[in-house]
């Protein structure tokens, strides 16, 4: 983790021409640290090499997007891919300099309005809002990759069996033991993310120019009482998801972007649930969940249609709006985005702290909302707990764990 004046000592050395006048600074995010620099720039730093990499294909994403949809999204201004080393020289005062870090509502909570220089602002790749945890998380595994003996390598050393399987004290001690190992393992997950810091991610950033607006909260949205203001916002959304699932996937952004195969990461997903996060969860919730994720991947029609270029997190904290004009001006965090099925932008929308099935209706006098995409939309609804709980043991954030599990227990 950088701290503000890491981050500013890095922008003096790669943008000398850049007067820094004010900065706010967001600590809290779970990828990537953010600097606003005179309320015009908004710097994102990764925490992490794996998040660096990420970074890379967000630019290269938002390049791409600049001439090929309506409204605005971040245009990479200031861009640095490989290490800066700050001059201590260089070091001085920023004034009106403040840390965002605790101020307003925790920046997981993506439940209502808040101030500029807070979480919906500077949305960060956090809470559970439409947020899609499979993009450069968990293992370094290769979609699909097997063990010489064809298990999957969640399961190596389980002969085949998951971690409650293994014991057939489900409920009594055995079970007591699997969560006390299970907590020990995030105690050890934090610890180590800690010590891990951001190696090879150091100087690596990104700066666009602000872009105007709020964020168009899921009450702000359902407290509107013009029918036809909620439909111009439904056009709006209609008419970027279109632009952003057409756009070709070519020249860099095709060297960038690997083969995708929806059906071996979600295999993958699951395998990593069943091993981390089952230990937490009720007997009745780990069936529900495994009847869930069994039935999706038993379904090949719910692997067999485009991939296409998405947002990744396409929810209220990343979707701007005019409250004077009543219009959309702008979508931000792109930190998730790349190949993957388009239903998942829809699921964002759908999401409890989206605008819900009904509103998704309405994209359909412009995008095409068909029923198949709808079912998958809801099974990735019913994940987003799910991938909160198991971001959290992997990465040892207790507050992303414990905001998932809640509802399992």
């Amino acid at each position: 983790m950088l701290t503000a004046s890491q981050c500013l000592d890095i922008v003096r050395a790669a943008c000398p021409d850049l007067p820094l006048r004010s900065y706010s600074f967001n600590d809290r995010g779970q990828n990537n640290d953010v600097l606003i620099v005179n309320g015009e720039f908004v710097f994102r730093f990764p925490r992490t090499a794996r998040a660096a990499r990420q970074l890379r294909v967000e630019a290269a994403i938002l390049n791409h997007l600049q001439a090929r949809v309506a409204l605005r999204v971040p245009n990479p201004v200031y861009l640095s891919l490989e290490e800066v080393s700050p001059s201590p020289s260089a070091r001085g005062s920023v004034p009106g300099g403040r840390s965002l870090h605790g101020q307003g509502s925790p920046l997981r909570s993506k439940r209502g309005p808040l101030s500029l220089a807070t979480a919906g602002r500077l949305s960060t790749n956090q809470g559970p809002a439409g947020r899609i945890r499979l993009f450069g998380r968990g293992p370094d595994l290769t979609p699909g990759t097997r063990l010489p003996d064809g298990r999957m390598p969640w399961e190596q050393g389980l002969g085949g069996r998951m971690p409650w399987e293994s014991d057939p004290a489900v409920g009594t001690e055995g079970e007591a033991e699997r969560v006390r190992q299970a907590q020990e393992a995030l105690r050890r997950a934090r610890e180590a993310h800690k010590r891990g810091g951001t190696p090879g991610a150091r100087g690596v950033f990104v700066g666009y120019r602000w872009i105007p607006g709020e964020p168009l909260w899921r009450d702000r949205l359902l407290a509107a009482d013009d029918s036809q203001v909620i439909q111009v916002w439904a056009d709006q959304m209609a008419a970027f998801l279109g632009e952003l699932h057409s756009t070709p996937i070519e020249g860099r952004l095709a060297e960038l972007l690997p083969p995708f195969d929806g059906r071996a990461r979600w295999a993958n997903f699951y395998g990593r649930l069943q091993n981390t996060v089952y230990p937490f969860m009720r007997r009745d919730a780990r069936v529900s969940v495994s009847q869930l994720f069994d039935a999706f991947l038993g379904q090949p029609s719910n692997f067999d249609h485009p991939y296409a270029l998405v947002h990744g997190d396409f929810s209220p904290s990343n979707i701007l709006f005019d409250p004077d004009g009543r219009r959309l001006t702008g979508v931000i965090d792109f930190g998730s985005s790349g190949l993957d099925d388009p239903a998942l932008d829809l699921a964002a929308l759908m999401s409890p702290y989206g605008y819900g099935e009904a509103f998704v209706r309405r994209l359909a006098r412009g995008y095409p909302v068909t029923e198949p995409v709808l079912d998958r939309a809801r099974f990735y609804v019913s994940t987003f707990a799910l991938q909160d709980a198991l971001f959290g043991l992997e990465h040892g954030d207790a507050e992303a764990f414990n905001w998932g599990i809640e509802a399992y227990r």
